[in-house]
């Protein structure tokens, strides 16, 4: 496929693996996936984003993001009647996020939307209710702590301790979050477990 067709097309739950994107961005070729999720693997994807703006104005988008780093490289979306390209450092007053959850490792961020922060939680809860992932378990307790959601975010982080979390360190959140909510029972267990799997 090409970038004009799935555009035409739009489907805001379909993956594309990018599999040339040499030279100009019309004889780029795309090949659809079945992915339900950002792989966990070493490659290209073209996937559904949201842009949002201050106002909280959601465009849809398209992003090709480098696995299994997980980042954003290009933004494709839509111009009076062109498709363009552009770094994803070229938009300074807008958020740009994926529509679809990722099984990789990396920055929260990559989901937290400051203009609108429920887009990015909505899309994290939703991808919950079909996954186990505690990639994405992690996500969202990190940006429903930054929310100060705190309850809500113990909840993320012990979902993802249950399915084996990313690191010792999602002990200490879950620690410290206990401690903010005033569960000092809770605060002394995790601190202790965050202790033990840190050595």
């Amino acid at each position: 496929m090409n970038i004009k067709e799935i555009f035409k097309e739009i489907n805001h739950s379909v993956i594309y693996e990018i599999e040339s994107s040499d030279g100009n961005l019309q004889s780029w070729t795309f090949n659809k996936t079945s992915l339900k999720y950002i792989p966990n693997k070493e490659g290209l994807y073209l996937v559904p984003g949201y842009k949002i703006d201050k106002n909280k104005n959601i465009e849809y988008v398209y992003l090709s993001i480098s696995t299994p780093e997980r980042i954003i490289d290009d933004v494709f979306y839509k111009s009076l009647l062109s498709i363009k390209k552009k770094y994803i450092s070229n938009f300074k007053k807008v958020d740009i996020i994926p529509r679809l959850a990722s099984l990789c490792f990396g920055s929260y961020e990559l989901y937290y939307s400051k203009n609108d922060p429920q887009v990015g939680i909505n899309i994290l809860t939703e991808a919950m209710h079909y996954s186990n992932s505690p990639i994405i378990a992690e996500d969202l307790g990190y940006i429903l702590r930054d929310e100060k959601r705190f309850i809500e975010a113990i909840s993320a982080f012990e979902k993802s301790i249950i399915n084996t979390p990313s690191s010792e360190f999602i002990y200490y959140e879950l620690s410290e979050l206990y401690k903010e909510n005033g569960d000092l029972k809770n605060f002394e267990k995790f601190k202790k477990l965050f202790k033990k799997y840190g050595v």
